[in-house]
């Protein structure tokens, strides 16, 4: 038999429930000094708190207001470069390449953990690679290495992501939402 260590003894007094160890837990609380936080924290704190949780408005979808890439044989675009774009709280948007004359936009779609992106319908296919985390469409759930198209004029139900995702999607520039 193991031998016993002291925590041991706490441990078994307080699943039993000793009383004299939890008045003195209690006691133990109640001791300590009172410290006065310093002057503004609570402002800074709820300012924080209100940053952090304020939803990021809806609207158009950032892509349609994209501008079509340059035209040439070759477009790139490096790592660092670009600009990641609020979609809606948790969703964020970086443009790799829009082509508005075939309707076509090729981004990277970012989506914090708990997120969601609302319902829509396709104005055509939308391929979608996971490359990091797991996306949620209904029962189905894509991780890491997943593929997924969707063809033209098909519905997207809300879709979720429970530890964050970060996706490559090449999609029509005209999907239609179909809530907020």
């Amino acid at each position: 038999m193991p031998k016993r260590k002291p925590a041991d003894d706490v441990l078994d007094a307080v699943l039993c429930g000793d009383d004299n160890l939890l008045d003195t837990a209690a006691a133990i609380g109640l001791a300590a000094p009172g410290v006065k936080p310093p002057p503004g924290l609570r402002t800074k704190v709820l300012s924080a708190i209100r940053r952090a949780t304020a939803e990021v408005p809806h609207g158009p979808q950032v892509w349609k207001n994209w501008p079509g890439s340059p035209a040439g044989s070759l477009h790139v675009v490096r790592q660092g470069e670009g600009d990641w774009e609020n979609v809606r709280a948790g969703v964020m948007a970086k443009s790799l390449y829009v082509d508005p004359e075939r309707d076509i936009v090729t981004m990277l779609v970012s989506m914090q953990p708990g997120s969601t992106y609302v319902p829509h319908r396709h104005a055509g296919p939308e391929q979608c690679f996971v490359l990091e985390g797991d996306l949620h469409d209904g029962e189905r759930v894509f991780r890491a290495g997943d593929f997924q198209c969707a063809k033209a004029g098909s519905v997207h139900n809300a879709q979720w992501t429970e530890s964050g995702c970060l996706l490559l999607i090449v999609s029509s520039l005209n999907d239609e939402l179909l809530s907020l």
